[in-house]
Formats: structure tokens, sequence, C-alpha cells
């Protein structure tokens, strides 16, 4: 048979044939003969129908589809957790040269020209905390005569 002779068949005849292939009441050979099939054509519709049952009569359980796409949605809200956390860091947390080594969040929130003067002054002031400490420190080490008490 040419391509030009093919026959189209609607799926409502498909459907029809396959159903009277599945009664017992007729032969496959028969049918195959009064439509002009070949048997191998009525199996083949056979499989799509009896395949396509399952998606009809089977129980509406996640499919591999579904089941994908929960896994997708799950990693996206995980990447959007991190992302959140890194853009977190960069604004709360991470200093910024450009911005006069202040974070984001002060710059652009507080005022930018006192913050550097109160970042002096407070490294100021742990500078002579720390230092005064470290006099305390030395002065408990350093080698002093004994004092001879005069009884």
């Amino acid at each position: 048979m040419s391509i030009e002779n093919r026959r189209v068949w609607t799926p409502k005849k498909k459907l029809k044939i396959v159903l009277e292939s599945l009664s017992s009441e007729k032969n496959l050979s028969e049918i195959c003969r009064r439509e002009e099939l070949s048997p191998n054509l009525i199996y083949q519709w056979r499989k799509q129908l009896l395949g396509s049952a399952q998606a009809v009569f089977g129980k509406k359980t996640p499919g591999a589809e579904d089941r994908h796409g929960v896994r997708l949605a799950a990693d996206n809200q995980r990447m959007r957790r991190v992302i959140d956390g890194i853009i977190d860091h960069y604004n709360h947390c991470r200093l910024h040269s450009a911005l006069n080594y202040l974070r984001p969040v002060d710059y652009y929130r507080g005022n930018p020209e006192v913050l550097p003067a109160e970042r002096r002054r407070k490294l100021q002031l742990a500078r002579s905390l720390r230092k005064q400490e470290n006099i305390k420190l030395r002065q408990g080490l350093l080698p002093y005569p004994e004092v001879k008490t005069v009884a």
C-alpha cells in the first residue's frame, strides 16, 4: 500500500474495532477481513488502549512528573534560602571598602559621615584600654628588688 492509498482511522473507529476484537463473540481474523486490516495493527491499537487505561482508571498517586515538580520546588526553596543568606551577609556583616569600610545597612540607613568618627573613637578607646591592661600585666612581671623589712 502506498502513502497515497493509506487510510486514516478516526479515534472513534479505532476504539470500536478494538473493543469488538476484545469481545469473545467475534474472531480477530473475521474483523481483519471485514475492515481490511492487518492483525498487527489491531494488536498495536489494543496495546495503546490498554496502556492508557491505567491513566484513566488508576489511582491519582503522584507520578514521576509530580515527584519531579515537588523536587524542583524544594530545590528552588533551598536555593532561595542560600541566596537570601548570602545577601544578608553581604548587607549586614561585610565591610565594604567603597563605603569607607561600613556595612551597606549602616551606610544607607544611618548617617555615613558620623559613623567613621564614631568608629575612630571606639578604636581609640579600645587601644587605650588594651594599653592599660598590658601595662598592668607587665608591671607584675618586672623584677623588683626584694624589700627588706626592718624589724
